[in-house]
């Protein structure tokens, strides 16, 4: 799905329609931009949805870990890595 395609302006029409729906409920509105992007991805090659599951993956987990440590070094030393890993992955 290009974005200069009427494809794309009617599916992010209806997104940001639902989004208006759903923006006040937490869980709707996250399950609403998650397959909003899953669909998005896919609709382009099924190659992207990997990279996206990997992303979503160290982001997940970087954030439980960063939720239980409790000393700043290792705090910092463990964004520090988790941001290097996301943005290493851009090159």
């Amino acid at each position: 799905m290009m974005f200069q395609t009427v494809q794309f302006i009617a599916f992010a029409s209806a997104i940001w329609a639902l989004y208006q729906v759903v923006s006040k409920h937490r869980l709707p509105r996250q399950l609403l931009l998650l397959g909003a992007s899953v669909a998005f991805y896919a609709a382009w090659k099924l190659q992207p949805l990997l990279v996206f599951a990997v992303y979503v993956g160290l982001c997940w987990v970087g954030g439980l870990l960063l939720d239980r440590i409790e000393r700043p070094a290792l705090r910092k030393l463990t964004l520090a890595a988790l941001v290097t890993a996301l943005l290493g992955g851009l090159l």
